[in-house]
Parts: structure tokens; C-alpha cells; sequence
């Protein structure tokens, strides 16, 4: 007898989703007018007075500075860093948004330092800053005594030490509005690395001691008063990747 005959099979047809688009690039974004950029300069460094107060007052509890016998010492870290951020915000707002060299900006940022460190030795010597008591958070190193021109209490050294800091440090990276974040703590470490190389090496830390602590405080209130835009950040960071020949990843 014949085998008697399968049904017949139904095959299912599944449509397969469409693929989605891939989302556009970022568009670059205009800087603002000059009259903008002006405003927010302004605005941007009256914020950095409360920003270095209340920074100021937290180094100096971490310092254990005395403010019932020496307030001077606390003043002192507040005016230098105060100082700091108004002349790192001017300066690198009088190139935003140019394509110049890097070299030129590092000697800007130099004379700049330079003139920083005058300040902060004048200063120091007029508010008669003493170094910090036992148990402070900055350690004496044993090959750092001496140093050139005296050492960082001296104008020369003083100038000298906040000339080299200027050089090294990449602060138009803390304060441009298309950085990585309006907030990061890896700069701020980075700027701490860099101030203390020079100090180790040729400065005795304990005879200037609230010069990296200025550093690290300006490093931080910059980034905190300098405007930052999310969409000129995104394409910043596919503008790095597009250089890099990596796949951009929306």
C-alpha cells in the first residue's frame, strides 16, 4: 500500500527589522560673539572669587593651617589662587577659539607664570607666610634643598618655579567649552604631577609650601567658572577620533 502523504509544511516569513540609520555626526558649534565671550569672562571670574574661598578654606583645613594665629597663611593660598585663575582665564580667552601654534601659548603661559611668581613671592614676604607646622600634608625631600636663585622663597626662584609650572601644565584644556567635562579631577592630578616635578627636583617644598597647593586650587576653580558646551564637546570628541583614524560610535 502507498505511504499515505505528509501534510504539507507551513513556513513562517519573518520580515527582518530595518536597520536604523546611523545617527549624523555633530555638527561643529560657532564660538560666540566677542562681546559674549567678554560677558562670560567677566562672569567667570567673579565666580572664581567664591569658588577659590570655599577651595581655599578646604586646603587649609587639610593643611592645618592655624587661623587663629596665622590667618595670613590662609590669605595668602586664597590671593594667589584667586590670582592664578584670573590669569589663566584672560589668557586663554584672548586665543580661544584660534588655531595658533601650542609653542606660543606655552610662552604665554610662561611670562604669565613668571609674573604670578613675582606676586606670589612679594606677597608672601608682605604677609610674612611661615611654612607649614608638623603634620602638614607637604613632606621635605632630601635631595630638594637648595635650589636655583636661593630657592622658590626668592622672587627669582619664586618666578622661576611658577614660569616652569605655566610651560608644563596644559591649562587651556581646564578652561576651553568644548573640553571632555565642565568638571574632571584627572587635570587637576595631572597639573599636581606637574608642579611637583620642579619642586622636587630643584626647590625645597617646605620653604614655599602653599605654592602646589595653588596649583592644584586653580587648576580646579577654572574648570568649575569656565563656560563649557556639551554639543561643541561631543564634537570635539569626534573631531579627536576622526584624526585618529578610530570608529566613531554614536
Amino acid at each position: 500500500a502507498p505511504a499515505p502523504a505528509s501534510p504539507p509544511r507551513r513556513v513562517r516569513l519573518v520580515a527582518a527589522a530595518p536597520l536604523a540609520a546611523p545617527e549624523p555626526p555633530p555638527e561643529p558649534q560657532p564660538l560666540p560673539s566677542a562681546r559674549l565671550r567678554v560677558a562670560e569672562l567677566a562672569g567667570s571670574m567673579l565666580w572664581a572669587a567664591p569658588c577659590a574661598a570655599l577651595a581655599t578654606l578646604a586646603a587649609g583645613a587639610l593643611m592645618k593651617v592655624d587661623l587663629t594665629r596665622r590667618p595670613q597663611d590662609l590669605g595668602f593660598l586664597f590671593a594667589t589662587t584667586l590670582l592664578g585663575s584670573w590669569t589663566v582665564l584672560v589668557a586663554n580667552k584672548a586665543v580661544e577659539g584660534s588655531e595658533g601654534d601650542l609653542t606660543a601659548r606655552r610662552l604665554v603661559q610662561l611670562v604669565v607664570g613668571v609674573l604670578l611668581g613675582l606676586f606670589a613671592q612679594l606677597l608672601a614676604g608682605w604677609m610674612l607666610v611661615a611654612p607649614p607646622g608638623p603634620g602638614g600634608v607637604l613632606v621635605q625631600l632630601p635631595w630638594s634643598h637648595g635650589g636655583p636663585a636661593g630657592g622658590m622663597d626668592t622672587l627669582l626662584g619664586s618666578a622661576i618655579y611658577f614660569g616652569l609650572v605655566g610651560l608644563a601644565v596644559d591649562w587651556w584644556t581646564l578652561t576651553d567649552r568644548d573640553r571632555k567635562a565642565r568638571f574632571r579631577v584627572v587635570p587637576i592630578a595631572k597639573a599636581g604631577v606637574l608642579a611637583l616635578i620642579p619642586a622636587a627636583l630643584f626647590f625645597p617644598p617646605d620653604a614655599h609650601p602653599f605654592a602646589l597647593p595653588a596649583v592644584l586650587l586653580t587648576s580646579a576653580v577654572v574648570q568649575l567658572v569656565s563656560p563649557w558646551s556639551e554639543p561643541a564637546a561631543r564634537y570635539a570628541s569626534y573631531a579627536r577620533r576622526s584624526r585618529k583614524g578610530r570608529p566613531n560610535v554614536a
